[in-house]
């Protein structure tokens, strides 16, 4: 009887195993090599736009330099065939900022005969300070971009 449970247990994890061990740590930006990212930039408060900061601004600095550094924006048409995303996130207050910059994913899981949706970040950067001006934070945001950037080649180069 003892020796029919072990074989039985060793069946079981032999058809376990394969799929454990393909498992992968990752580092959250992995694409396959896709070069495309869509950019999603949030509202921003009061105190951003009262200097000079604007939602269309970051999102065209930001598009810039990712095809600087060999990226694609993608539009927002492609985010669900993308599956994943650049979430920015620019917040003002007094003379304080703060920066996020996330890589998001659009993930899925299945209880009973549900299946949910949800976001899920991946990889995260960002900075805090304080400003003298626009252009300041802007600098930060873009050097936060290039940190995203050279993670993101590093992982999706052909």
């Amino acid at each position: 009887m003892r020796r029919i449970a072990y074989i039985i247990t060793v069946v079981v994890f032999l058809q376990i195993a394969p799929s454990i061990s393909c498992w992968e740590e990752g580092t959250g930006l992995e694409t396959g090599g896709d070069m495309r990212v869509h950019v999603l930039v949030e509202d921003l408060p009061e105190d951003a736009r009262q200097i000079g900061l604007t939602k269309q601004l970051i999102q065209s600095k930001v598009e810039l330099q990712l095809r600087r550094n060999g990226i694609t924006p993608s539009s927002k048409e492609t985010l669900e065939a993308l599956g994943y995303f650049l979430y920015i996130k620019v917040n003002v207050v007094d003379s304080c900022f703060n920066i996020d910059v996330e890589f998001a994913r659009i993930t899925s899981y299945i209880v009973g005969y549900k299946t949910y949706r949800k976001i899920a970040t991946t990889w995260k950067t960002g900075s805090t300070g304080v400003y003298g001006n626009a252009k300041y934070i802007i600098g930060w945001l873009l050097d936060n971009i290039d940190i995203f950037c050279n993670e993101f080649l590093s992982v999706n180069e052909k």
